[in-house]
């Protein structure tokens, strides 16, 4: 486990696996003008396989989509998710514009980690 999210990042650890996915997000709600884009609350349907497992099908399951844009050369700056306290739970990294955005999985779906 790591005791900080940015040690993922540049690191990679375990066996190469191929992985595919068929996903599809339909809208189930408005979409919600945030800055510099949108966010839509939906469902997604599919399959993702993982070389050697079972295929996980996906039915309607809860989810969440944004789109943001800038203009070249314009930074992205942080992701408008809501805060969650930090926990051990799932998280996920990403690094955009030399900005870390370290986000975690709680019931109510992606919050970026905080201390709020």
């Amino acid at each position: 486990m790591l005791s900080d999210a940015s040690e993922a990042l540049g690191a990679a650890y375990g066996d190469p696996t191929p992985v595919a996915s068929d996903l599809e997000f339909y809208g189930t709600a408005d979409i919600e003008v945030i800055t510099n884009g949108y966010v839509q609350r939906g469902c997604v349907h599919g399959v993702i396989e993982i070389a050697g497992r079972d295929a996980l099908d996906l039915v309607e399951v809860p989810a969440v989509r944004w789109h943001r844009w800038v203009a070249d050369g314009e930074p992205f700056g942080p992701a408008p998710l809501p805060a969650a306290r930090a926990h051990l739970g799932i998280a996920a990294m990403a690094r955009l514009d030399n900005d870390l955005f370290d986000m975690v999985l709680t019931p109510s779906g992606w919050c970026r980690r905080g201390s709020e």
